[in-house]
This record gives C-alpha cells, structure tokens and sequence, in this order.
C-alpha cells in the first residue's frame, strides 16, 4: 500500500529537452560534415591509412616485435586514423596574431573552427552570439602538440596554445 501511495502522489517528472540546432566534426577519411560522416558510415568505409611522414618518422619509432608494450619510444603500429590538413588555420579570423598562432594546439585550431560551422550550420550569426551569454561545454584530451613545442623553446604563447583548460573560452 506504501509503494501505491508514493506512486499516485508523485508527479511524472519529464525528461529535459534539448535541441541540436547546428552541427559540425572532422574526423578521419573525409569526414569534414555530419553528412559526409554519415556517408562514410552508411558504407562502411575504413578510414585509417598510413601514417603521415610529415607528422612523423614511423620507421624511426616503429617496433613490431615480440611485446612491443614494453619496448619504451616505440609504438607496434603503422597505421592510424589522421584529419588531413591540421595545418590550415586562419588565425587572423578568430583575432589570433600569427606568432600566438604558431603555439596553437591544433585541438584548440579545431575547435574554434566547428564551432563557427556550428553556428553557420544553425543559420546563427556571429552577431547573434558574439558578446552573448551562451554556454559553450568542451571536453579536450593529451597534450602532444606541447610536449613536440617545448622540445625547442617556449614562449609566452606556449602554455595558453596548449591549455586544455582554457579552450572553451576561446
């Protein structure tokens, strides 16, 4: 009786609505759009290829022997799943001088851009949002591109290009 009781004086809770009103991505084998990801899915394609000799030197780091895991700077594979051009950024677009762009993690180049295609694709203006209160949620991971940056030098560009907690305010 107890259970029937809690059950009629409760009010049916419904779940919270959320609207995806633009969209954008960039993965692997083409994929610049949510269209073109579809494509690729719906054919089933296979988008890793070799890896890049301008990303770097796979025969210098590669080891297939017996337990590559614990073969230390080698990785056993020879190939991966890359976004082709991660070099073409327009920083002067997003107010970024060319010296700050040069320490740019290419995670936070990236994103900057989707999120423009975002809203390009929700038929937003920039006009719309620049200076607004919305919300902007991301979640970044590793930090390659810093590790490959301070192997040379450091400026004061280097940690902000690299910060992962900083990313969404850009």
């Amino acid at each position: 009786a107890e259970s029937k009781m809690l059950h009629e004086t409760s009010q049916p809770t419904s779940p919270p609505r959320i609207a995806i009103v633009g969209m954008s991505c960039r993965f692997a084998g083409g994929a610049s759009s949510p269209s073109n990801l579809w494509k690729i899915l719906v054919q089933g394609k296979d988008c890793t290829s070799d890896m890049p000799t301008d990303r770097w030197n796979t025969e210098a780091f590669y080891y297939g022997g017996k337990d590559p895991q614990n073969k230390v700077g080698t990785f056993s594979v020879k190939r991966g799943a890359f976004l082709p051009n991660i070099k073409g950024f327009d920083p002067s677009f997003f107010g970024i001088s060319p010296r700050e762009a040069k320490h740019l993690d290419p995670q936070q180049r990236l994103l900057l851009e989707l999120a423009v295609e975002s809203f390009e694709d929700a038929g937003i203006p920039d006009s719309v949002y620049k200076g607004s209160e919305t919300g902007c949620y991301v979640g970044l991971m590793n930090h390659d591109y810093m590790s490959l940056q301070t192997r040379d030098s450091m400026t004061s560009h280097t940690s902000p290009g690299s910060a992962t907690s900083i990313a969404a305010n850009r």
